[in-house]
């Protein structure tokens, strides 16, 4: 399953809210705390994953543990990465062109189409039923 945020919401925040904060360097420390918190919070959930682990007798619980924590870790790492994409100026300003880049422009008939064969395909579905 593809990622559909981008890395001001992986980092816990938004462009709007940076774009407010008018000095350079406040914006900068702005991210990084917003960054360490999502980290801070990701860690202690593996910390607390850590200890259902240990005192966990099923094997289907340790499994399902053990995937809990190697998904936070890699969160962790997508967030870290995210925090290199906006750190500074210069980094926000490439990754928001990026973004521009991979924005796609559905024409609004093309929506309008589409509705009307999901209506369809569902008013079908409702006639097999019967």
């Amino acid at each position: 399953m593809e990622d559909k945020r981008n890395a001001y919401e992986i980092v816990g925040t938004n462009k709007i809210a940076i774009d407010r904060i008018k000095d350079e360097q406040e914006k900068n420390r702005f991210i990084k705390e917003k960054a360490v918190g999502t980290i801070r919070r990701l860690s202690i959930h593996i910390e607390i994953a850590k200890q259902q682990l240990e005192n966990t007798q099923s094997f289907r619980e340790k499994l399902a543990l053990q995937r809990k924590i190697r998904d936070l870790e890699k969160e962790i790492s997508i967030v870290e990465d995210s925090y290199r994409k906006i750190a500074t100026k210069q980094d926000r300003e490439i990754y928001t062109e990026e973004l521009e880049r991979t924005k796609i422009i559905i024409p609004r008939e093309n929506i309008v189409e589409e509705k009307k064969n999901i209506t369809r395909y569902q008013n079908n579905e409702g006639d097999e039923r019967e």
